[in-house]
């Protein structure tokens, strides 16, 4: 019965012994294999020290894969990457580093550059969006360029729109995008109007067509044209702002002694005002009906306003103004104009008359 008692403590033992070398040979190994990635990201690839480590827990690198890793690095410096850009993409997206240049990365940007795109945007494009190189070429890269290409006749509309955004590449356009486009032009909306909108702010075409339609019948009853421009400017608007949120920002409006006809005058004449947060609204509108003395009313004819900022255009302007209406060089009506013209205008056309002899407005302005 010892004997027995003996031999199973002898084995538990020895069991307990080959776990635990077995254990820390692994954890030996595994502090060798992150010593040898964060060495690798921050003398090779450049990376911060802290970026490195943080890498290092999702990404393990071997040394003797490093000639993959070079080989990684040196296809991307020999197709318009400098230091920065390769340090930026590794720091975004370190996996690329495990993929095989001939398999994964060199066909994308050669697929890239048929299209006529330059060394220098590729790399811009990628460093933006490293999923490029993860993406399908055939499902997600050609299918989305090509629907770009069925829009923007143009290399340079496409390479602006990309570089804008160069999730475009990534998206399925033809399953998002398609939808909508289809809709807007069924809606009267003129395909120019439509290119405008991909290259400038193409998000608002990716919602479903469900809200897309709601977004649409609210602007008709606004009274806005859909062959107007300010029709698609009202739209990107209208999608990116909830119906809590627009209430709640016409509410604040509202607080000002503006009606629902005025506020929807405002957003037809600027659409971007209704996306001011509520507490810049709440600033600008009190500075201006408090301490300039302007009627909310005529607010409305001047929505940009709300988009201006306070400490850096309407105090510093506001200022000229009140010495130009002091010597009857302008009226105090004028004041909500003065605030919108061109910083050349305001210059060198009110600015300035505070300080000549002989000013060339005179009361009448």
């Amino acid at each position: 019965m010892a004997d027995i008692c003996i031999k199973r403590w002898v084995y538990f033992v020895h069991k307990r012994f080959l776990a635990t070398t077995l254990t820390s040979k692994t954890r030996a190994s595994t502090v060798s294999a992150t010593s040898f990635t964060v060495q690798f990201l921050t003398s090779t690839c450049r990376l911060p020290l802290n970026s490195a480590l943080s890498a290092s827990k999702k990404l393990q690198l071997e040394e003797k894969k490093s000639k993959k890793y070079l080989a990684v690095l040196s296809f991307l410096s020999s197709h318009g990457f400098s230091e920065t850009h390769i340090t930026n993409v590794i720091e975004k997206h370190p996996a690329i580093l495990h993929n095989q240049v001939d398999k994964t990365i060199k066909p994308k940007i050669e697929f890239l550059l048929e299209k006529g795109i330059s060394d220098s945007v590729i790399a811009d494009l990628i460093v933006a969006n490293p999923s490029i190189l993860k993406r399908s070429l055939n499902s997600h890269l050609q299918a989305s360029y090509d629907f770009l290409k069925s829009f923007l006749k143009t290399n340079e509309e496409i390479i602006v729109a990309l570089r804008r955004s160069s999730w475009l590449l990534t998206s399925n356009l033809k399953n998002t995008m398609r939808p909508n486009v289809d809709l807007l032009i069924r809606e009267g909306v003129p395909v120019g109007n439509i290119i405008k909108l991909i290259i400038r702010q193409p998000r608002p075409l990716l919602w479903n067509v469900d809200r897309m339609v709601v977004s649409i019948e609210k602007l008709k009853k606004f009274g806005i044209r859909t062959s107007s421009l300010t029709f698609i400017r009202a739209l990107a608007v209208v999608l990116c702002l909830s119906h809590e949120t627009w209430k709640r920002k016409c509410n604040v409006l509202k607080s000002f002694e503006l009606s629902e006809e005025q506020i929807t005058l405002a957003f037809t004449r600027e659409p971007n005002c209704m996306k001011c947060s509520d507490e810049k609204i709440k600033s600008v509108m009190n500075f201006l009906i408090n301490k300039v003395r302007v009627e909310p009313a005529v607010i409305v004819s001047y929505p940009i306003l709300l988009m201006f900022g306070l400490e850096t255009r309407i105090h510093p302007r506001y200022s000229v103004m009140k010495a130009l209406e002091s010597k009857k060089l302008i009226r105090h009506e004028k004041i909500c104009w003065a605030l919108t013209i061109s910083e050349r205008l305001f210059r060198e056309g009110l600015c300035d008359q505070v300080f000549r002899p002989n000013p060339r407005f005179d009361g009448d302005i």
